[in-house]
């Protein structure tokens, strides 16, 4: 049986959080150092978050279109609750 990475129990969270979270995986720029970029999104609207780790495990980068500013999460906790509350604020201020 093979471990669930930590971005699957990240995204089944924030899923689990926010029902209508969209989430889609794409390659990296360096597709040969397995680098990849999850985009988390609200589908009603054009912020969106983005999560890369090049094995799908911690520590994630995360980054925002509404911000330059960049993020590490060190655990699968910290990933949640920063996406999480990313979601919740560009939500609220809609």
């Amino acid at each position: 049986m093979q471990r669930m990475r930590d971005i699957d129990q990240v995204v089944g969270a924030l899923r689990r959080r926010h029902p209508e979270v969209s989430v889609e995986q794409r390659p990296g720029a360096y597709a040969a150092v397995d680098e990849t970029i999850w985009f988390i999104n609200l589908p009603s609207t054009s912020f969106e978050i983005q999560l890369e780790s090049s094995t799908g495990n911690c520590p994630f980068m995360i980054e925002s279109s509404l911000s330059p500013e960049r993020m590490h999460a060190a655990t699968i906790g910290e990933a949640i609750n920063m996406v999480s509350t990313m979601l919740a604020d560009h939500n609220n201020a809609t």
